[in-house]
């Protein structure tokens, strides 16, 4: 298991924006969503990750974090396999194609994972940080941050983890990021 101190006031100036930032979506998701018609109806469907391996990440997914499988199939004109996975207030679709490969800078140690645009974490709410960490533990989950406070004014804490193909996912106690 790798674990990280963030130290340097950039850092720290950058996760407090996270934080701020993550705050207030959670607050505006629930208002915003289904609201008109067209583009003003969006709601999320799933969130689809490329996996070198379907049968892999699908079997991480169920054993680490409680996804089922809802069902398998092909896209035949991209030549992906692909698995609808559904969990706590989420679906996840992995897509499996051949010749795929993880772009190294992706497996850079926060913050400097970010240099890189694009997605660059699934973020979920558990009721306990500690136990939620404890069990990641337990399970030999790599381990990138165990219970780091990332915003010293508040306490609020996160345990990132990576996923077998090194994508991070993101964990904070639901209560100390509802009462903010």
């Amino acid at each position: 298991m790798e674990s990280q101190k963030q130290t340097g006031r950039g850092t720290r100036s950058y996760l407090a924006l996270v934080t701020t930032l993550a705050i207030a979506l959670t607050h505006d998701v629930a208002s915003a969503a289904g609201s008109g018609d067209g583009i003003g109806s969006l709601t999320i469907s799933n969130v689809a990750i490329s996996v070198m391996n379907i049968d892999r990440s699908s079997k991480w997914y169920a054993q680490v974090l409680g996804f089922r499988l809802a069902t398998r199939t092909t896209f035949p004109t991209v030549h992906a396999e692909v698995a609808f996975m559904t969990g706590p207030g989420i679906a996840l679709e992995f897509v499996q194609v051949p010749g795929a490969h993880r772009l190294l800078e992706l497996d850079a140690a926060p913050p400097a994972h970010l240099l890189p645009t694009g997605y660059k974490a699934i973020v979920f709410d558990v009721e306990n940080l500690a136990v939620a960490s404890k069990e990641l533990e337990e399970l030999g989950v790599t381990i990138v941050w165990n219970q780091q406070v990332i915003d010293p004014s508040t306490g609020l804490k996160s345990t990132l983890i990576r996923d077998p193909d090194g994508n991070l996912i993101n964990l904070f106690q639901r209560k100390s990021r509802g009462a903010q």
